[in-house]
């Protein structure tokens, strides 16, 4: 892993931000090491993943807010897990949404 983010140079930091946007706490582990390594700068590191993290969360709300109740309709299998969440979502709010990232 760390050859792969040598090779990668200065890319690698476009690459953590649209890993993160997919989702990629792993990922940002791996190359955390590497920073601490001194291949990586901590700082860019930090702003790259938090970036893409809040980028793609947003994202995934506003599709989830457009679109949420015409996939839930189209996919019933998703209808159990999207009830669940949101009862949690209602008995713990604030840290739910916390603790789920």
């Amino acid at each position: 892993m760390i050859e792969w983010i040598e090779s990668n140079g200065t890319w690698f930091y476009l690459i953590t931000f649209f890993w993160t946007f997919l989702e990629g706490e792993t990922f940002v582990i791996f190359a955390g090491f590497a920073a601490q390594l001194g291949i990586l700068r901590l700082d860019w590191l930090i702003a790259c993943a938090w970036i893409g993290s809040f980028c793609g969360d947003n994202l995934y709300f506003w599709l989830g807010r457009r679109y949420g109740e015409r996939l839930v309709t189209r996919f019933p299998k998703m209808r159990a897990g999207t009830d669940l969440a949101l009862t949690w979502l209602r008995r713990f709010d604030t840290w739910f949404i916390l603790s789920f990232r």
